[in-house]
């Protein structure tokens, strides 16, 4: 009997030993992500569901829309972690990349079966598409070369892709929205940035594309397009024009491309319009910080659109509801470490931040119910 279970273990651990050297020589490493020890610094901490080392995940970040799914980014390699809202489950898949150094921009399709990244090179810039259920690489190709981190939106079913670039090499600062067949890695269409305007955001939904330029050099003036297959013309929508001394900054649409969330300079609140005529839909009384990053403006829209949260002065993160024009809770980490990228999880239960030492998982569900 000895002897078998002898047999039984070195069989069992041949087997294990086998996995391991499988998944070394894919690239892929699972690990479980640790709390830190400071996690008690972020307030208020009955609402921290989930709290783990930031280091060697950095921005972007995107949360999958159909489940408990969070990729980041790093240094020629992706983690995908699980089980964002359970800390005891939580675990990470680090994923070495061949292609690309660091990663500057990511996006997730609509139904949450594909998820896309622009891998910046000194060789070559990369997009590349993979199965976000399998983390197979479905598709990659040269992406343009561009001065600035582009951003990308995926079409609800994954199989056209958008960007932003900035072309090198170019003195007047060429910049175009440019689509793309995901399947073929083909240029589909291309959107150039009007003259004397700035691309303030743009969003992919339901076949439609909506891009919102802002004058230069006065900033004073936003004007929304729409563009559709093949996309490579425009129609206005709306214009939306600045009141007062105020000078736009940062825009941010909401997924639907319905609402477009404006910060401004000279420390005035963040204010929401209605795309479809330009009107102020909500005005919030408290000036935010705004910050732009990579991915994310300082402040980012729910997925339906009812809540913005936005980054602060003080590093701390504030949930807004755009129906009551209100403030709900504002979360605080470490003082002037601010909490640079924010995205909301699935049904508006989790607002995930990161900074740069801990990815913080925070519970507004209460919160967000008790606004309707």
């Amino acid at each position: 009997m000895a002897s078998r279970f002898a047999s039984k273990s070195v069989w069992l651990l041949a087997v294990l030993a086998s996995v391991l050297l499988i998944a070394f020589a894919i690239g892929v490493v699972v690990r479980c992500l640790s709390s830190i020890p400071d996690c008690d610094a972020y307030t208020p901490n009955e609402r921290v569901m989930n709290c783990f080392d930031a280091n060697g995940l950095r921005e972007p970040l995107v949360v999958c829309p159909e489940g408990k799914l969070l990729v980041g980014a790093g240094f020629r390699k992706l983690t995908w972690v699980t089980d964002l809202d359970d800390r005891s489950r939580t675990v990470a898949i680090v994923q070495e990349l061949d292609f690309g150094e660091g990663v500057e921009a990511a996006a997730f399709s609509g139904d949450g079966r594909r998820v896309a990244f622009f891998a910046r090179s000194p060789a070559q810039d990369v997009i590349a598409v993979f199965d976000a259920r399998t983390r197979e690489l479905l598709n990659k190709w040269p992406g343009p070369r561009s001065i600035y981190g582009p951003k990308l939106r995926l079409s609800h079913d994954g199989a056209v892709l958008a960007l932003n670039s900035v072309e090198v090499h170019r003195a007047d600062h060429f910049e175009a929205v440019t689509v793309w067949d995901t399947s073929t890695g083909k240029l589909v269409g291309s959107v150039a940035t009007p003259k004397d305007s700035y691309l303030t955001d743009f969003v992919l939904h339901r076949g439609r594309m909506l891009l919102a330029y802002q004058s230069t050099p006065d900033y004073k003036e936003i004007s929304i397009y729409e563009s559709a297959a093949p996309y490579t013309r425009t129609a206005l929508v709306s214009s939306i024009k600045a009141p007062g001394a105020t000078v736009f900054d940062s825009g941010r649409f909401s997924v639907d491309g319905t609402r477009l969330a404006v910060a401004s300079h000279h420390a005035q609140p963040i204010v929401v319009y209605a795309v479809s005529d330009g009107h102020a839909i909500a005005a919030f009384d408290k000036a935010y910080y705004g910050v732009s990053t990579t991915s994310f403006p300082g402040f980012v829209f729910s997925a339906d659109g009812k809540f913005v949260a936005a980054s602060n002065s003080g590093g701390g993160v504030s949930l807004l509801s755009v129906d009551s024009a209100k403030e709900l809770c504002t979360f605080e980490g470490r003082r002037y470490d601010g909490m640079h990228e924010l995205v909301f999880g699935p049904d508006n239960g989790t607002l995930i931040s990161i900074d740069s030492r801990a990815v913080v998982v925070w519970n507004i569900r209460d919160l967000v119910g008790h606004d309707r």
